[in-house]
């Protein structure tokens, strides 16, 4: 003992360690870990009636177990406020709810007939929420996306973010998280696209959970448990079409298809895949029949000139096609589609749709004034004078887009 104490005395070092050892182990072996006093929330929820709002949030309890699977479970919450929900989940679980993990956001349809941002201001300033998780609106209520999510993710391990993100990264080429909403909400034509998930009650064109599962019933009130439901209840679905929820000033302007979103991605180069189906397309042989393409990539062209103090906008659009499918006037599907080019005729029949296409989401976009475009940043890049000239001379300024001529060029080439 004695040669100990001697060593500590040379090395004080060793001695300062020993002490902390001592003082510390104590301490931390006794404190509970992270994952006792953490629920961690990947999706949240949000439904409002009157002035109540319900708050679902999906949510992964930390637990050693000896499978890799999570336990997920749906706390449901109502109240007046985020705050005041947050705090009765935590109440409920036991634990501290932890966002830091949260991934996406999904709000009901009745939300969107106000101001969105007044919900998602809680979301935007906490420290811990990421600006870049997901915001998605649905046809009914979030409460059922959660619960269908968990359903999913808990049988077939696919995860609704990834769902999203295809999307996003595939066909929109647009982000629809907390940062991209507001970037729209406070530019100048006050216009935002959030993603459009869609409740059905059969798994037709979407996703539904498997109803062959043996489910136990919830045991606790504002609790459902990973796997549980009511078994008189139908189960839903969800479906991602490719839909978009287009809104002003943080509102619901109309909802925008798939065939609109293509429009979009035409004044952007290289920007997301689509399908050109032409009906009675006339063939290298003379024959007609449903010819499919698909869009590799697109380069595109964009000025604004000015006549008159009035704009017009050139757009000269070049389609990099792929031949998909040849179907014959009998239904039948056509070999050896590599021989078949795109004929003048074709090549007619793609101008002509595409510029009917556009057309159509001109009107939609001109009828609910919103702007997913950029026409109205491109004119201020082209001539800032002139365009803020012609914006002076409207007597309503957001609805500029009325009073654009567009000139559309589009040429297509086969890969």
């Amino acid at each position: 003992m004695k040669r100990f104490f001697n060593l500590l005395k040379r090395t004080p070092t060793l001695a300062v360690f020993l002490f902390i050892l001592l003082f510390y182990m104590p301490l931390a072996i006794s404190y509970p870990s992270e994952t006792e006093r953490n629920s961690i929330v990947s999706a949240v929820g949000i439904d409002k009636e009157e002035e109540i709002l319900t708050l679902s949030l999906l949510c992964f309890v930390p637990q050693a177990n000896m499978s890799y699977q999570e336990k997920l479970e749906v706390i449901t919450c109502d109240g007046k406020s985020i705050s005041e929900n947050l705090e009765k989940a935590g109440r409920i679980l036991g634990r501290d709810v932890n966002l830091n993990h949260v991934e996406s956001i999904i709000l009901s349809q009745n939300l969107f007939e106000e101001d969105i941002s007044k919900v998602l201001d809680y979301f935007s300033r906490s420290p811990v929420v990421l600006t870049g998780c997901l915001v998605a609106g649905t046809n009914g209520k979030a409460q059922d996306v959660i619960k269908t999510i968990k359903e999913i993710n808990t049988q077939s391990g696919l995860k609704f973010e990834e769902i999203l993100r295809y999307s996003e990264s595939n066909y929109y080429n647009k982000e629809t998280t907390i940062d991209s909403f507001y970037d729209g909400y406070y530019s100048p034509t006050s216009t935002s696209l959030l993603s459009y998930i869609e409740l059905t009650n059969s798994g037709k064109n979407g996703i539904a959970p498997s109803s062959s599962q043996n489910d136990s019933p919830s045991q606790e009130q504002g609790k459902e448990e990973s796997g549980s439901s009511n078994s008189g209840e139908q189960k839903k679905g969800i479906s991602n079409l490719g839909n978009m929820i287009a809104l002003k000033n943080g509102k619901i302007q109309t909802l925008l298809t798939s065939e609109n979103l293509r429009v979009c991605n035409y004044f952007r180069t290289n920007n997301g895949k689509g399908l050109i189906t032409l009906k009675d397309a006339v063939l290298n042989d003379d024959r007609k029949a449903e010819v499919v393409y698909e869009i590799v990539d697109n380069k595109v062209l964009k000025r604004v000139d000015f006549h008159n103090g009035m704009p017009l906008v050139r757009v000269k659009i070049r389609l990099n096609l792929d031949l998909y499918e040849i179907v014959d006037k009998r239904g039948n599907q056509q070999d050896n589609i590599a021989q078949y080019k795109i004929t003048p005729s074709i090549s007619e029949q793609i101008e002509k749709k595409v510029k009917d296409e556009i057309s159509d989401t001109l009107s939609i976009f001109r009828q609910n004034k919103i702007d997913p475009l950029g026409i109205y940043e491109l004119m201020m890049k082209s001539d800032r004078k002139k365009a803020q000239a012609f914006l002076d001379m409207l007597d309503d300024k957001e609805d500029f887009l009325n009073y654009i001529v567009f000139a559309i060029s589009v040429e297509s080439e086969a890969i």
